[in-house]
């Protein structure tokens, strides 16, 4: 049984940051500024049509399509907020976290708790700026209800088998 450990100081500014840089990015479509520009440009045609034609079809586009776009906007500042208060370390600034990985789980300890969180529990393995991150997602949702985490520099090996045994770990499972 091959074990992985590794030991850091838990800066909760930066790793709410990471964290919640990489939860975003899973995201889906409609929440990016792309299909938001998009939006943007048909509205403005609709716009035209409006202005140019005066129909009550250029009318009610137009309508629907800043409702979708003040909708969407809402929907996008709601997240963002919910997710940052969300996705805070469960530790306190500062605490002393202790991670082990082993062939069946990922064990986490730091003051006054232990943790043991199971391989099969997670369904993706990510490493987003600095940070080995597992999340398990709910069945049509893209925000993860489970989340852990570790800087890939605490592990008393290098990152590549870091990630490597992890990866390997799960699919023993």
């Amino acid at each position: 049984m091959m074990h992985v450990r590794g030991r850091w100081t838990v800066d909760a500014a930066r790793e709410g940051r990471a964290i919640f840089d990489y939860v975003w990015g899973l995201r889906p479509l409609f929440l990016r500024w792309p299909f938001l520009a998009a939006l943007a440009v048909v509205a403005a045609v609709a716009i035209g049509l409006v202005i140019g034609t005066g129909s009550v079809l250029g009318w009610i586009v137009l309508g629907l399509l800043g409702s979708l776009l003040l909708l969407v906007l809402v929907l996008r500042l709601v997240l963002v907020r919910s997710l940052r208060a969300g996705l805070k370390p469960g530790v306190p600034d500062g605490s002393t976290v202790e991670v082990a990985l082993d062939d069946t789980a990922w064990t986490s300890t730091s003051p006054g708790q232990s943790h043991t969180f199971p391989w099969e529990a997670y369904d993706r393995v990510a490493v987003s700026d600095g940070y080995l991150i597992l999340t398990a997602a709910r069945k049509g949702t893209w925000i993860p209800h489970s989340l852990v985490y570790a800087p890939l520099a605490a592990f008393d090996a290098d990152p590549e088998s870091v990630v490597g045994f992890v990866t390997a770990a799960r699919k023993r499972r």
